[in-house]
């Protein structure tokens, strides 16, 4: 990454180059002009780039970023509030949404909102690998990927963790990497072809705001079953407009996200933390641990307790 008077730029190598074949992992920090920083973890191998960043910016900041060849990038905005434009079409990027891009425009005008708290994951997969991931389409595929902006689901939200938590070492690390990625691209592209002609949202951006808010309730409060009367309080709006702006938002209704949340969280306390069912019944707040057994093998076709086994 570089800095001129106006902007920050940063190159990104072709995933052709040599330099991605073989397995590395580096970090390195970056100070802007104004006083913000950014802060990468960066792994590459086999054509593959994954860029974790957490960053702070102390005004809005302008980036370029170049890239010497065409590229499929996911974008997952983990933490923060933050807006960008890329190629002059604007990019709503807030904590919560997910973005997946042919790029082939060997140069994105970017500007990103002040943050303290940035944060943000990007795979960055080069063409030898996308070719096998889009064999089955057409080959127009800038019109398939054109960075529409999607809600992070708690799917996805699970596999973001475990991609940052890989407890392997360098050969399984990029092994379990790849098939983390292959399994992001499938959840992005099934939610992509859930809603093929998306319209744009049809609130102004205060009641966007508003709903945002209430998802981010939803996560930070998944010991609860907030009702949908809780959330309209605490957000401002009335609960009409909550359950149908949710629902065109985010491609989900507000229960349906609580239910996918809790279950997706249940998933990973009982195979990653060991916990006991009745522990993780109460932990995500169902005071009967039936009802609990009953919405997970709804969910997943078969019982907490048969899954730990």
């Amino acid at each position: 990454m570089m800095q001129n008077q106006e902007l920050t730029i940063i190159q990104r190598n072709s995933l052709k180059s040599e330099k991605f074949s073989a397995y590395s992992e580096k970090k390195h920090n970056i100070k802007t002009k104004s006083g913000g920083a950014f802060f990468f973890h960066e792994t590459t191998f086999d054509s593959l780039q994954f860029i974790q960043c957490n960053y702070k910016l102390l005004k809005e900041e302008q980036l370029q970023i170049n890239i010497e060849k065409e590229a499929l990038e996911m974008h997952f905005r983990l933490d923060g509030s933050s807006g960008a434009y890329r190629s002059g079409q604007p990019l709503n990027l807030i904590k919560g949404s997910n973005t997946i891009s042919y790029l082939e425009d060997y140069r994105q005008d970017i500007v990103m909102s002040q943050t303290q708290t940035g944060s943000f994951l990007e795979i960055r997969i080069g063409q030898s690998h996308f070719e096998k991931l889009l064999s089955d389409f057409a080959s127009d595929t800038s019109n398939l990927f054109s960075g529409t902006v999607m809600t992070t689901t708690p799917a996805m939200r699970n596999t973001i963790a475990q991609i940052q938590i890989n407890p392997y070492n360098q050969k399984m690390r990029g092994l379990y990497m790849e098939a983390k990625m292959t399994e992001l691209f499938l959840l992005q592209l099934q939610k992509s072809n859930n809603h093929p002609h998306q319209k744009s949202l049809s609130f102004g951006k205060m009641d966007r705001d508003k709903l945002f808010h209430a998802k981010q309730l939803i996560e930070q409060h998944m010991d609860q079953f907030l009702t949908i009367t809780q959330l309209a309080q605490l957000i401002g709006m009335n609960k009409r407009k909550l359950m149908l702006g949710f629902k065109e938002l985010f491609g989900m209704t507000v229960y349906s996200y609580i239910k996918d949340l809790k279950m997706e969280e249940a998933k990973r306390l009982l195979l990653e933390e060991d916990k006991y069912v009745n522990e993780v019944a109460d932990h995500i707040g169902y005071q009967n641990p039936q009802h609990f057994i009953t919405a997970f093998k709804k969910k997943f076709g078969i019982s907490p307790g048969t899954l730990k086994q």
